[in-house]
């Protein structure tokens, strides 16, 4: 079994089985994307609260830079069943020095010679952290603890550079196992014994591989969330087309903050919220996505979340996400 460490913001209480069942098809992965201020985090809180209905060991993960799950979804450390995870920048660098530093010193110092404050340097890297959100995510999927993940991406801009960073890292390694074929001869007299740094760069791009795979797979549900916004239709767009490209089809769009109705006779500036509203749903129904319509919905955070999940649970979103018989 695959070990996970927690990090520093774990929410856990004991798992009470609500009469639910445990996936028959290995650990479902429902991944949430959107531009930032959608309401992507509130409508990924609303989803694993209702997958908890369904599931019985059901994960929250937040890779948000300023994640909200906690807010949204627990009152005392008491998450309604659910598990909570929060990872800030700091602790995903923490985690990848940890997982990788070792193996990215060995490789490193085969070629030069450097010392152990390389693998800080490398943590700060740009992407670095990025990458690594993903797999955090694919050894929660494989380490068989929970019945389903529910994934609150970070922000439209870098979640999209999660795929393409991942996509370049798979070509890269095989870039570097070739580049270092070519030296290896050399490479042996200085190395003296120690692993060779092949078998590193192969295992890496066969872990990329492992990740690519797990997302465009069918235990793999991607939904996104969207806004009455020209600009929030056009990440949308931005969003699919991404997702599409590295072989993900999404399962659902959730049209969040919709205003469809005027309350207010007469008061222009809501009758123009209301024809944005309608133009906005024109554009998503252009885009041939299966739809879910939520008003926008009041309250403090944990009231927004408790009504957004009996309006998806109404909206029969569990079935339509493939995640009921």
């Amino acid at each position: 079994m695959v070990a996970i460490e927690h990090q520093t913001t774990l929410y856990r209480e004991r798992l009470r089985p609500p009469g639910g069942r445990r996936g028959t098809t290995g650990t479902i992965l429902l991944s949430v994307w959107g531009k930032g201020g959608v309401g992507k985090s509130t409508i990924a809180a609303a989803l694993a609260s209702l997958v908890r209905q369904s599931y019985q060991r059901v994960v929250l993960v937040s890779t948000d830079p300023t994640p909200s799950a906690r807010q949204l979804l627990c009152k005392d450390n008491e998450c309604g069943g659910i598990e909570v995870r929060e990872l800030c920048e700091n602790e995903v660098k923490r985690l990848w020095v940890k997982r990788f530093g070792d193996e990215v010193y060995e490789v490193i110092s085969s070629f030069l010679p450097v010392e152990r404050w390389i693998i800080d340097y490398v943590a700060g890297a740009p992407g670095i952290s990025d990458q690594f959100m993903l797999y955090y995510i694919y050894e929660l999927a494989r380490s068989n603890n929970y019945d389903a993940i529910v994934w609150d991406t970070v922000a439209a801009g870098a979640s999209l550079r999660l795929l393409r960073l991942e996509k370049e890292f798979y070509t890269h390694m095989g870039d570097a196992a070739r580049l270092y074929l070519r030296v290896r001869s050399a490479l042996e007299k200085l190395r003296r014994g120690k692993r060779d740094p092949l078998e590193l760069i192969n295992s890496w791009r066969e872990l990329a591989e492992n990740i690519l795979s797990m997302l465009s797979s069918s235990s793999h549900r991607a939904v996104i969330v969207s806004e009455p916004s020209r600009l929030s239709l056009a990440v949308t767009k931005s969003i699919l087309g991404e997702l599409r490209l590295h072989g993900i089809e999404p399962r659902l769009l959730v049209a969040n903050k919709l205003v469809e109705e005027n309350p207010c006779p007469g008061c222009s500036l809501v009758e123009d919220v209301v024809r944005e509203t309608q133009e906005h749903l024109l554009g998503i129904e252009e885009l041939g996505l299966s739809a879910v319509h939520v008003p926008y919905v009041p309250g403090e955070p944990r009231e927004r979340v408790e009504k957004v999940a009996r309006i998806l649970e109404k909206e029969g979103v569990l079935r339509r996400l493939g995640l009921l018989p």
